[in-house]
């Protein structure tokens, strides 16, 4: 929920939390008309006020911690966000939970209460941004609520019972030998990175092996190329005391995978070129 003032046709508006005693389910409405900021952001306060008191209420009444959107944020914060790894899976993640998921929440409820099909309504609305979009939501829900079971916060994993989404396949598309003389007709204009798309077109490095290498990785003499280091882009999610995600990233050497370290036989006309770019 954006929790944030806004502007509607000159006045001021905002959307504010309402707890239905009946059901325990929280829903989202937008009050509007109010002539200043100030006044809008009084009725907003009072009205946080009475939802405080409200889910704090259902939530001793019933015994349930969370909400489904509190539970998500914590499970990002304290468990996800912790482990040693600084991949971009953790931008993804945050990104899907704060882009994706959230703004496809129609109502709130009580952890207990959240079922596969409320699950799965978020995915549907995520699909019809894009099937990516489905498919990243698809991934990090099932991956929450298979933690909300191994944690105990869940007494079912109901990761089990979200709807399949198709994957989108990868088309590696090969040019052709036009094609290829123009790309590398316009490589060459671009000295600066031209050795660096040749080894990527003749030897198959990848972006962050050529990023790590150096020259002494290059044998003119038995005409090879070894690969034993590799850059890789390091994320630091973190969270400021406004509540907003932040995330810093570095570059950083790291070894490749095991089945990554090898010793290539590079084309003779690549050491002509790395010659060249010594200069």
């Amino acid at each position: 929920m954006n929790s944030e003032l806004f502007q509607r046709n000159h006045l001021w508006s905002y959307t504010t939390r309402v707890v239905d005693s009946c059901t325990f389910t929280i829903t989202f409405k937008t009050k509007d008309g109010y002539h200043s900021e100030e006044e809008a952001r009084r009725h907003q306060q009072e009205d946080e006020r009475i939802y405080e008191k409200e889910i704090k209420r259902i939530k001793s009444l019933t015994n349930i911690k969370y909400t489904f959107t509190e539970f998500v944020e914590y499970w990002f914060d304290m468990i996800y966000n912790t482990t040693p790894s600084n991949t971009s899976a953790k931008v993804i993640c945050i990104y899907t939970i704060q882009n994706l998921i959230f703004p496809n929440v129609t109502h709130d409820v009580l952890l207990s209460y959240v079922t596969a099909d409320y699950l799965n309504d978020i995915i549907e609305k995520c699909m019809k941004i894009s099937q990516s979009s489905g498919q990243c939501s698809r991934k990090f829900l099932h991956l929450i609520f298979t933690d909300a079971k191994m944690y105990g916060y869940l007494e079912k994993n109901l990761g089990d019972n979200l709807m399949k989404v198709p994957e989108l396949k990868n088309r590696m598309i090969l040019p052709d030998q036009n094609a290829l003389k123009k790309l590398l007709a316009t490589a060459k204009k671009h000295p600066a990175y031209y050795l660096e798309i040749l080894l990527a077109l003749f030897a198959g490095l990848r972006q962050g092996e050529i990023l790590g290498l150096k020259y002494s990785d290059f044998d003119r003499e038995t005409q090879t190329l070894r690969i034993e280091r590799q850059w890789t882009r390091s994320y630091l999610v973190t969270k400021g005391k406004d509540g907003e995600y932040h995330s810093p990233s570095e570059m950083v050497t790291s070894e490749p995978k095991s089945s990554s370290y090898r010793t290539l036989k590079i084309p003779a006309f690549l050491f002509d070129e790395l010659e060249t770019k010594k200069k």
